[in-house]
């Protein structure tokens, strides 16, 4: 902000800072300033840092559309015992497409249906175990402490978990 006349550079315009009351603290007039209509306080999940971009429906696509040539990939990387790249196939198109679109989903929900959207971040959070434990299998796999079966029953534990993500939208 440019300084006016007789205020400090960097400082608030005048006109935007409200004096104190007798007695009140800066924490007080920040209390004040988020209770005031239309803040953050009004839609508890307005402050979130997570800002889908895209509807419910959106990403439901995503998912529908990225699934198949995704789960197909690991699934053969797991057979030809790649299980380096699969680590890796965890991190790019086509799988973390549907990962991010699965992540973005429960917070998309929750502006239309909070309930539906907290059930469907359960889900995500059960998913989300599950993508960690396949790669962490992937590695052990890598050094011949599992093995293509174990790798593979990861890949179907994950996918099984991506089809109970869209069951708590009504």
């Amino acid at each position: 902000f440019a300084a006016e006349e007789g205020e400090a550079v960097g400082a608030l315009p005048s006109a935007a800072v409200e004096p104190l009351a007798a007695g009140a603290t800066a924490d007080d007039a920040a209390f004040a300033a988020a209770s005031s209509e239309g803040s953050p306080i009004d839609d508890p999940w307005e402050g979130s840092y997570v800002k889908p971009a895209l509807t419910v429906s959106q990403y439901l696509k995503m998912i529908e559309m990225q699934r198949g040539p995704a789960f197909e990939e690991l699934r053969t990387m797991a057979d030809e015992r790649k299980f380096s790249r699969l680590g890796n196939a965890l991190v790019i198109a086509p799988f973390d497409d549907v990962r991010q679109a699965a992540f973005f989903l429960p917070w998309a929900l929750v502006k239309e249906d909070e309930q539906s959207g907290v059930a469907v971040q359960r889900a995500w959070l059960d998913f989300k175990q599950r993508w960690m434990d396949l790669d962490a299998t992937a590695i052990d796999a890598a050094r011949y402490l599992a093995d293509e079966d174990d790798v593979l029953r990861c890949v179907n534990g994950l996918d099984g978990a991506l089809d109970r993500l869209p069951g708590g939208i009504p």
